[in-house]
């Protein structure tokens, strides 16, 4: 399969990924306890964009739930790759989902989902996004956007500032704007529905931010489907040889 160049790659999973939070948890049959294997959100602060493997990524997360190979092509006029030039592009899905997220959650269904895109063999992008309460799911601080400034925060400071993001994204040469991204995104129950915030971070090709965009909003958790099938019938067995790893570091292309 042939996709079109990538430009916002984190912005636009970072936007669809709480929709599909609300779709997917209350699909979970009541029955199944869990479903997946959970992957903490701090285990991608090891990622480097633009040197990790997908193997490296999937040696500390775990098989994916989905991968898919693809092909896109370079569109940048001034980068170093000719335009049209074929670039192997893989994605990594991961879905973690629990019947209840206890009291903080109202005893609701509550679900994890990342997704990995690596063009030309390394991390080119990577969202998650979780209705899980605690540590994973932590809100955002409004009082510290007055402290990002346009033309002169870098990535590494919004980072040092904000946290451990919800996503990110690489300038990409061969992409038709030298773009990268930063996202944060938190997810919270209120009475029988959903607050969603995400703060959406541009950089330019220096890795300095240009601006930032600001998204909150609620709304109801859609009443599940009758007799909704899933695509899960068992929880997998754990698997001790691809659980996550306790190395630590960062991992780099070898």
């Amino acid at each position: 399969m042939v996709c079109r160049p990538i430009t916002r790659v984190t912005a636009a999973i970072a936007i669809i990924g709480p929709m599909l939070l609300t779709a997917c948890a209350p699909a979970v049959p009541p029955v199944i306890s869990r479903v997946g294997r959970d992957f903490p959100r701090a285990a991608f602060a090891r990622f480097e964009l633009k040197e990790t493997t997908d193997q490296q990524a999937e040696a500390v997360l775990g098989p994916p739930i989905n991968r898919l190979a693809l092909k896109t092509t370079a569109a940048n006029p001034a980068g170093p790759v000719p335009v049209g030039t074929p670039i192997d592009m893989a994605v990594l899905r991961y879905i973690y989902l629990l019947d209840s997220g206890g009291p903080q959650a109202g005893n609701r269904p509550v679900v994890k989902l990342a997704t990995l895109v690596f063009l030309g063999g390394t991390l080119a992008a990577y969202d998650v996004n979780s209705t899980i309460p605690g540590d994973d799911n932590p809100p955002i601080d409004d009082s510290k956007l007055s402290l990002l400034k346009q033309g002169r925060t870098t990535r590494n400071d919004i980072i040092s500032l904000m946290g451990t993001p919800s996503g990110q994204s690489a300038p990409l040469p061969f992409a038709p704007k030298s773009m990268g991204h930063i996202t944060y995104a938190w997810t919270h129950f209120e009475g029988t529905g959903l607050r969603r915030k995400i703060l959406i971070i541009d950089l330019n090709s220096r890795d300095v931010m240009t601006h930032y965009t600001l998204l909150d909003g609620s709304g109801p958790m859609p009443a599940p489907a009758p007799n909704a099938p899933s695509p899960f019938t068992q929880p997998p067995e754990p698997n001790p040889e691809t659980q996550p790893s306790d190395r630590q570091g960062p991992l780099i292309r070898s």
